[in-house]
């Protein structure tokens, strides 16, 4: 349980860095008062939905994944929205293949916490790229369709002696450049959750390819 709770508090910290980058630059940037207010309600709200489903996390024995759906679209334009004002200076060009019928069948919260981490790495590792996609894959034998998602960009990449280390908690592959490992392990903790599948591959960009795969929605 010591581990666990270690482990949420790490979580915690990483999915906080965001927001408070946000406010950061908001504060700096915002040029009324009634756009700063805004993005402040915006970013506090979120905030507090972390902590406290970080807190359940913690605190649960086992979660069991809901089957309510969720579609793809909405939260990734969500998360994408908020690192671009995190990334404003670098000008990231994010392009999307997201299938309509697309969705997620499990927690909202589990959803935006896996694109967070995985966009957040594509924006702080690629040149000026970054690809997602999500398709619907046919049912499994459960009856519920399949999914994957990817997310790839045009960075320098993850050599293929290291992909397996950069999966562990806390670990980096490059030792220069924080939160690179962190946010990796954090995905894979909510896939087992779901019996999913996290997937490092060299992709069409030339960089990094994350690619989830949901072969049953149900636990």
């Amino acid at each position: 349980h010591l581990k666990c709770y270690r482990d949420s508090l790490g979580n915690l910290a990483h999915s906080l860095k965001t927001p408070l980058a946000v406010l950061r630059g908001a504060v700096d940037g915002e040029p009324n008062d009634a756009a700063l207010r805004a993005v402040a309600r915006e970013q506090l709200t979120g905030m507090t939905n972390l902590i406290e489903y970080q807190l359940q996390r913690a605190a649960a024995s086992g979660r069991t994944p809901l089957a309510a759906p969720n579609e793809i679209k909405p939260a990734l334009e969500k998360v994408v929205a908020a690192l671009a004002k995190v990334y404003a200076d670098k000008g990231v060009r994010v392009t999307f293949d997201i299938d309509s019928n697309a969705t997620f069948h499990g927690d909202a919260c589990d959803l935006t916490e896996m694109l967070g981490n995985l966009l957040d790495n594509a924006f702080k590792w690629c040149r000026q790229q970054v690809h997602v996609a999500a398709r619907q894959l046919p049912p499994t034998g459960s009856g519920q369709p399949a999914l994957e998602i990817s997310v790839e960009d045009d960075g320098p990449g993850i050599p293929e002696n290291m992909k397996t280390r950069v999966l562990q908690r806390g670990a980096r592959a490059d030792e220069t450049t924080p939160g690179h490992g962190l946010g990796l392990a954090m995905v894979q903790d909510t896939l087992a959750l779901y019996q999913g599948e996290l997937v490092l591959e060299t992709g069409p960009l030339g960089g990094l390819a994350v690619r989830l795969r949901f072969s049953d929605s149900r636990p």
